[in-house]
């Protein structure tokens, strides 16, 4: 089966690749599955049930919901989907984690802390609240909040849009996109967004911020389904609206971006009717195409003493490999040498680095394979996952996320690349 491969540089499947259990990979997760739904529809014995769902549990809360398997797996068995129907039937009868209800309601709490990053980090980030937190949540090193975005745009004197006052009638030139800020990056990485809005401007476009919208991503992984429904539901509809003023719709974070693909496409029972482009694919075309040329950017500094290595989310590696080709074709414009590479899972996967009993699974499969990779790329390694980046930074290492080191060479005509 191809979800017990060893190879290091494959996304699947971290949990099995580090413990070697075969319970612990997609395999053998879906045959637990399937007996177990074979077993409900028998009306099998209640203790032999409650058995069974009790390893299955032990079994999904190893699985970092990372979905290579759903890209990977030859059968397209989508653990991260199933892990999230099995959770929602397991705690019907059973009473929840309190972690659960703390990150299934992150995003609301964080559109409070991005009005004031600073005060948020001084309540959040100190002895005190990382006691409470790993105590009463089980949750450990939350990540900081990053320069309010608002403030940040303001400076740039970017343009936002409105929902409620969309220029629906106003007439767009063919340079004219919509940037797509999301929950986490505009709490945590807003400088990746700031790099985007400066990358694109220079590069001739008009970029239209648009309103930041929740995802309800964590309420899908916890398996509380019928409110990941409820904000599914609600982002569809808001991103039609955008999608209303055709214009193009750039992302910078994959996991996202994929989700109107996959989690939104499968909860709804609906393809959506719009595209969201990954940045570098978008900016790619554009240079493959002829459109976009090096006049507004002055001169670029030569890039061939400079090798950098990009390691890419491991949704990137299993969902379209011509991502990686694409931040090459973006790079060489710029003048600069980038080497990318396949690494596996960082083993951060979003909540589940966050979690206090999955930390020495987390660091294990760190160690597998970026640990080194790490060690032999000091200053000159970037990573296009928000994840993958927390994961280095907090194992020590420095990285930085490509568009970030674009900009900062538009900005500084290179003296910052390293």
């Amino acid at each position: 089966a191809a979800c017990f491969s060893w190879q290091l540089y494959e996304a699947m499947c971290p949990s099995y690749k580090v413990t070697k259990d075969k319970t612990l990979s997609p395999k053998g997760r879906a045959a637990m599955l399937r007996e177990w739904v074979r077993m409900l529809s028998t009306e099998a014995d209640s203790a032999a049930i409650a058995s069974l769902e009790a390893e299955i549990f032990r079994s999904l809360n190893a699985c970092l919901s990372c979905k290579s398997c759903t890209y990977s797996c030859p059968l397209k068995v989508d653990i991260p989907e199933l892990k999230s129907s099995f959770l929602a039937h397991y705690y019907q009868n059973r009473k929840r984690k309190l972690r659960d209800w703390l990150v299934s309601n992150l995003e609301g709490l964080a559109e409070i802390a991005r009005i004031v990053p600073g005060f948020a980090n001084l309540l959040l980030h100190n002895h005190l609240s990382a006691a409470l937190l790993k105590a009463l949540f089980h949750f450990v090193s939350p990540p900081r909040f990053s320069e309010s975005l608002r403030t940040g745009l303001r400076r740039r004197n970017a343009k936002r849009l409105q929902l409620k006052k969309l220029p629906t009638d106003q007439t767009f030139s063919d340079k004219t996109l919509i940037l797509l800020p999301d929950s986490f990056n505009a709490s945590f990485d807003s400088e990746v967004l700031f790099a985007a809005y400066e990358l694109l401007e220079r590069l001739g476009y008009q970029v239209l911020v648009a309103p930041v919208l929740n995802n309800g991503k964590a309420s899908h992984v916890t398996g509380i389904r019928d409110e990941f429904k409820r904000r599914a539901n609600r982002h569809v509809r808001k991103m039609r609206q955008l999608a209303s003023l055709k214009l193009p719709l750039i992302s910078v974070e994959v996991v996202t971006r994929l989700m109107h693909e996959k989690e939104y496409a499968e909860i709804l029972q609906q393809t959506p009717d719009y595209r969201v482009w990954s940045i570098e694919n978008w900016l790619a075309q554009q240079i493959k195409s002829g459109c976009l040329d090096k006049a507004n950017l002055g001169e670029l500094p030569p890039g061939a003493d400079q090798n950098f290595l990009l390691l890419p989310h491991c949704m990137e590696q299993c969902t379209d490999r011509r991502s990686t080709q694409d931040w090459q074709v973006l790079f060489e414009f710029f003048g600069l040498s980038l080497t990318t590479r396949a690494a596996g899972c960082c083993g951060m996967a979003g909540l589940f680095g966050h979690e206090l009993e999955n930390q020495t699974m987390c660091n294990d499969i760190f160690n597998l394979n970026w640990k080194g990779i790490a060690e032999n790329h000091r200053g000159t390694l970037l990573a296009s996952g928000f994840s993958c980046q927390f994961q280095l930074r907090r194992q020590g290492f420095q990285v930085k996320h490509p568009l970030t080191l674009l900009s900062e060479i538009i900005r500084t005509g290179g003296a910052n690349m390293r």
